[in-house]
């Protein structure tokens, strides 16, 4: 039985490592309103990650020889001052280096490589795949872009795939912080650790106030 335990105790670990991981922590900012610019937010038509939508899956272009290779999302909808985590994991079966950045709509409005970087990506991005309902925007919350870089990290003697590399499938996780302390992914898990250790806690009580008078009748009497 204790064997058998501790394979699957093993086969958690071993799920656990087949998926890569980046993150990027940050606290949502006033957005400034800027005027007269194009293109707009509503011409960029980016997909987006909010509150009630916090998980996109999406399959990240790479290149081993493009300049740029940016990938564009927008954080909408968030509440001032509030942390956040944004991650993107990927299966270990595609090595890949993968470069998370949050920036607010000013920095990106003020750099003209990011501009362009952000146009070029909204105008190749594949419209036919995902549709999103429009978003309605919340009053005193904040707007920022998530940039995304991704680059293969490995080689191959296929001609073919160097040229053109497989897409990479990730998941895109906005994870809000509860009391700006605590993810509210690991919530659950917090919870569980709480009461396995009461639960366990009160058993091992329970067991000694059992054991303990037992130890003591079998003690030999000094006369």
């Amino acid at each position: 039985m204790p064997s058998l335990l501790f394979l699957h105790i093993l086969t958690l670990f071993v799920l656990l490592v087949q998926a890569n991981v980046e993150k990027v922590v940050f606290i949502a900012q006033p957005s400034i309103p800027i005027l007269d610019i194009h293109p707009t937010l509503d011409d960029l038509d980016v997909l987006s990650l909010h509150p009630h939508h916090l998980q996109e899956p999406a399959s990240l272009p790479v290149s081993f020889s493009a300049p740029d290779n940016s990938s564009w999302y927008l954080l909408e909808n968030l509440r001032i001052g509030q942390r956040f985590e944004v991650r993107v994991c990927w299966p270990a079966t595609y090595p890949t280096k993968i470069d998370v950045d949050v920036l607010s709509i000013s920095e990106v409005l003020q750099v003209p490589e990011l501009i362009q970087s952000l146009v070029l990506y909204s105008e190749n991005r594949d419209y036919s795949c995902i549709v999103q309902e429009p978003v309605p925007e919340l009053k005193h919350t904040s707007k920022h872009f998530l940039r995304i870089q991704a680059s293969p990290e490995y080689i191959s003697p296929d001609t073919e795939l160097m040229l053109k590399p497989y897409p990479v499938p990730v998941d895109i996780i906005l994870d809000p912080y509860l009391l700006n302390i605590l993810p509210a992914s690991l919530v659950p898990t917090g919870v569980y650790i709480c009461v396995t250790g009461l639960l366990s806690w009160f058993v091992a009580k329970k067991a000694y106030s059992i054991l303990s008078p037992r130890s003591e009748s079998t003690k030999p009497h000094v006369d």
